[in-house]
């Protein structure tokens, strides 16, 4: 029963069963220009990979994941033009035995112990080497491409990617394999397979709690930091400048040509609390409100905003803007949503590689001279968690094709 992965065998003959979870999707790649962004560089010399994929072969080299600094420091997972995975620790390489594995879903896990790398195909060691290597990189890793130049995407589908900090065993690598069946629970023992403490990523690729185009999540920490909002429900006199840009403040760019609006609260339709902000049009049919913020740290956030348009005024839309955001509101291309006269959630994310000080801009389109719309618990959230996104990729992307 153990070569089947059904469970463990206990002394009076029953089996244990695995911990599963349901598998119905995975993430396809163009080979273009598609990758999945990590917020986090991986820095765990002693490591595992373990990820399912399923590849066109186009007759170019493919990354699964890499995390590296340059064309040598750091780990590559890839495949190259014979469709045969090869397995990089800084400069010293392994490859698998077989080649031509497009066309089919195929599982790989590749460990690293500090002295011994191994390359298993389908639970079955396939490659195995000694070298003495240190992992220490600082870019963010990638699922899909180069994580350090623009090349070598991926075409075809990925799936269930996760990375440990040690070396599983080859009894594990059988074990998550299951019989071909990507379905186990990383995040709990069961069978053969005993590290859940250690596993450090697991991204589900659109099966994952909070997977929603563009986010990945990162099911080994799914929590948020407090917002670096201040006053983000609108409760406390509002922070208005009309110059000089401090920070915590809102400004209203009445310098842009054709562009003017007021801010100030209202009591009468708060989403929570007792009040929230109101952006009202003076004499223009747009107009922007900027709030800064400065010194960011680096990492991947969750912007979240509730709009409305005023009582009997729908015909305005909203908009955000700021510093590398990856979704606006609504979708990637149009920056604007209608709004109705019942409040909407409007989340977009923000990818930060270094401290950054950022305009969040809040503008109003589509309006006429005082039209207004009411804004509530406004938050800018870091993920705990190592988060991807989907980067030039759109909902279609996730895709109902799993092993």
């Amino acid at each position: 029963m153990l070569g089947l992965g059904l469970g463990t065998t206990q002394a009076q003959g029953l089996v244990d069963a695995l911990a599963q979870v349901t598998n119905t999707k995975s993430i396809i790649f163009d080979g273009g220009d598609e990758y999945i962004q990590l917020s986090d560089p991986f820095n765990y010399t002693q490591h595992t990979i373990s990820a399912w994929f399923k590849v066109i072969d186009d007759g170019n080299e493919k990354l699964i994941f890499e995390n590296v600094d340059g064309t040598s420091d750091g780990i590559h997972l890839r495949l190259n033009s014979s469709e045969q995975i090869k397995y990089k620790l800084n400069n010293t390489t392994i490859s698998s035995t077989s080649t031509g594995l497009s066309g089919s879903w195929h599982h790989v896990v590749v460990t690293y112990d500090g002295t011994t790398y191994c390359l298993y195909l389908n639970g079955v060691l396939e490659t195995t080497g000694t070298v003495s290597q240190t992992i220490n990189v600082t870019t963010n890793a990638r699922i899909g491409s180069s994580s350090s130049a623009a090349s070598n995407y991926f075409e075809g589908n990925i799936d269930e990617v996760a990375i440990w900090n040690e070396a599983l065993t080859a009894t594990e690598a059988t074990q998550i394999y299951n019989s071909g069946t990507a379905n186990l629970d990383l995040s709990t023992n069961s069978g053969d397979y005993s590290s859940s403490a250690n596993l450090k990523g697991w991204w589900r690729m659109g099966d994952g709690t909070l997977d929603e185009h563009p986010l990945v999540a990162d099911q080994t920490n799914l929590t948020l930091a407090t917002s670096i909002v201040q006053n983000g429900d609108f409760e406390d006199t509002i922070a208005i400048t009309s110059s000089g840009y401090p920070n915590h403040n809102y400004v209203d760019e009445t310098s842009n040509s054709g562009q003017d609006l007021t801010i100030s609260t209202d009591t009468s339709n708060p989403r929570n609390g007792s009040q929230c902000m109101k952006l009202t049009l003076t004499g223009a049919t747009s107009g922007e409100a900027n709030y800064k913020i400065e010194d960011i740290p680096a990492g991947l956030y969750k912007i979240s905003i509730f709009a409305r348009n005023g009582v009997s005024q729908n015909s305005a839309k909203i908009r955000l803007g700021g510093h590398t955001l990856l979704r606006s509101f609504a979708s990637a291309d149009s920056g604007s949503i209608d709004l109705t006269d019942s409040y909407q959630e409007i989340v977009a994310y923000l990818n930060l590689a270094s401290t950054t000080t950022i305009f969040f801009t809040i503008g109003v389109t589509n309006g006429t001279d005082g039209h207004h719309i009411l804004v509530d618990d406004f938050s800018v959230q870091k993920f705990n968690g190592n988060a991807g996104l989907m980067t030039n990729m759109t909902s279609g992307d996730i895709v109902t094709d799993t092993p």
